[in-house]
Order: C-alpha cells, then sequence, then structure tokens
C-alpha cells in the first residue's frame, strides 16, 4: 500500500504560484473558503509535447515519403477541499483526474505490380483516471485517532484506428 499526501488550502491567507518550461505548465491556486476553518486548492499541468513530436514526426515520417503525424500530450487537474468541524474532527474532499492522448496519422502511396495503392492509418489512444474521496480524521486522543475514506475511482481507455487502402489504378 502507497499512502500518498497532497498538502493542503492555506487557511489564513491565498497563494500560489506558476510555472511554463518547455515540457509542461502548471498553476495551483490555494486559500481560505473560511478564514482558520476550510480551504481550497486547486492544480492543474499541461504538457507540451505535441508541439515538440508534431513537428519531429512531420520531418521523421517526411524522409520516409510519408505524409503524416503524431502527437502526444498529458493533463491533469487536483482539487482539495478541507474543513476543520473542531479541534478533534477533520473533513476532506478530493478531486484527480489525469488524460493522457496519443495520435498517429500516416499518407503514403505505394506500387504493386504496376498498380498503385493509397493508404491512410490514422490511430489514436487516450486513456484517463478519475479519483475522488471524501475523509473524515476523528482524533480521540493524543495517540489515537481514526480515518475514515470513501472513495471513487474510474480508469477509461480507448483505442481506435482508421485504415483507409484503395487502389488508384483504375483495372482495380
Amino acid at each position: 500500500m502507497v499512502d500518498i499526501r497532497i498538502k493542503e488550502g492555506s487557511t489564513d491567507r491565498w497563494n500560489g504560484d506558476a510555472s511554463i518550461s518547455t515540457i509542461a505548465s502548471k498553476v495551483q491556486v490555494n486559500g481560505p473558503i473560511i478564514k482558520d476553518k476550510a480551504a481550497i486548492l486547486l492544480s492543474f499541468r499541461r504538457s507540451h509535447l505535441d508541439d515538440y513530436l508534431l513537428d519531429i514526426s512531420r520531418k521523421n515520417k517526411a524522409k520516409e515519403d510519408i505524409i503524416g503525424e503524431s502527437t502526444a500530450y498529458f493533463q491533469d487537474l487536483y482539487g482539495k477541499l478541507h474543513f476543520v468541524v473542531d479541534k478533534r474532527n477533520r473533513i476532506y474532499l478530493s478531486y484527480y483526474q489525469g488524460q493522457d492522448s496519443y495520435e498517429d496519422i500516416e499518407e503514403y502511396q505505394e506500387s504493386f505490380e504496376d498498380a498503385e495503392f493509397y493508404f491512410l492509418d490514422d490511430g489514436e489512444s487516450d486513456w484517463s483516471n478519475r479519483m475522488s474521496s471524501l475523509r473524515w480524521t476523528h482524533l480521540f486522543g493524543k495517540k489515537f485517532f481514526s480515518t475514515t475514506t470513501l472513495s471513487y475511482t474510474a480508469f477509461d481507455y480507448k483505442r481506435n484506428f482508421r485504415g483507409v487502402y484503395q487502389a488508384t489504378d483504375p483495372q482495380f
């Protein structure tokens, strides 16, 4: 079992940060909903790999006389609310959603026994994760506590492929 704790939003002041790099961009904001009682944290991240892959893949495919491109990216969103009910009770509500995508398109022609054939291949893979949880932590004393969690998770994977193959010679 892996126990990962993600930071909580500040209950006393709003703050945030953002960054942009050649690979990804991210934004995070957090702050109080009710001062010293409840806070929110929101975070979003997206890769920029698709920009690089498009250019590189077009050049590599062109070397093989193929018109086409490949692209891929990931993005995720995270949010967390926490409430201080009293000195002994806290409630947390968390949500995460991540998505990844890859697509490859190729268009080319080939000759076979004096005939010309046209090919179009378009393949796409998308996968995503969603997770939400509601957690209640109760302190019974200085050394004894309980945590009760309700959670929901979902994973989705889609694979689409489209192929068009036709003879460009009228005798076929």
